[in-house]
């Protein structure tokens, strides 16, 4: 019983090794924060790339009306880059209206998956869309 309480007197003002402890408990939630700060902008700017292909595939719609789709589809792949993660991109016509206020229309949806760098902070990947309507202008 003795050498118990000596002991614990003699740790008792011991404070060796409190900053390695404060450091796990902080040090990680600090890391998680950067690494989710890192992954948020890159999701950010591939949403933003996205966005700006399919933005000017809406442009060449506008300013050519009668352009193919598998041109309008080579303009966003180009656009986009040649990244690791390659977008899907889907063309189709359509109208809406009647009688003379009839509007013929064609809409350009792209999606690519973001996937995380760090497996475990986002399981699965996030899908990114951007959709365009353009009004085709006779």
């Amino acid at each position: 019983m003795r050498g118990i309480a000596a002991i614990s007197r003699r740790l008792g003002g011991c404070e060796r090794g409190v900053a390695a402890i404060e450091f796990a408990f902080v040090g990680l939630i600090v890391i998680m924060m950067a690494l989710g700060s890192v992954e948020f902008g890159r999701a950010f700017y591939l949403r933003n790339k996205l966005s700006h292909a399919v933005d000017l595939a809406a442009r060449l719609i506008l300013t050519k009306p009668d352009t193919g789709n598998d041109v309008l589809e080579a303009e966003i792949l180009t656009a986009f880059g040649d990244d690791q993660e390659v977008p899907s991109v889907t063309i189709t016509s359509g109208s809406t209206g009647s009688g003379t206020t009839l509007v013929s229309f064609k809409t350009v949806d792209a999606s690519v998956t973001f996937t995380s760098l760090v497996p475990e902070l986002i399981a699965g990947g996030i899908v990114l869309r951007v959709s365009r309507r353009v009004p085709l202008v006779p």
